[in-house]
């Protein structure tokens, strides 16, 4: 996990936060693999990687079907959070 965090930050002076998006993906992907967490961490993780996906998307494939996706995972993102805190 370190490494994967590592690598995302390496030799930036300054972070930016394509480099945190980077380095929340790659995470995902490596607790993912490595089944270290929860299943509702994960869910946070995976629905987080799913909003900066369709925030970062190109111009041309925004449409109203994409932003409604984006309500939907926005909407399902702060329910996991809620859960998560209530557990916690």
């Amino acid at each position: 996990m370190e490494e994967t965090l590592t690598s995302c930050m390496q030799g930036n002076d300054s972070k930016r936060g394509c480099g945190y998006r980077l380095a929340v993906i790659q995470s995902a992907a490596f607790l993912r693999k490595k089944a270290l967490v929860s299943k509702n961490l994960l869910q946070v993780l995976e629905t987080l990687t799913g909003l900066q996906r369709i925030m970062y998307s190109s111009d041309d494939s925004t449409c109203p079907q994409l932003i409604l996706r984006y309500y939907n995972q926005a909407w399902y993102h702060a329910s996991l959070l809620k859960q998560l805190m209530d557990c916690g």
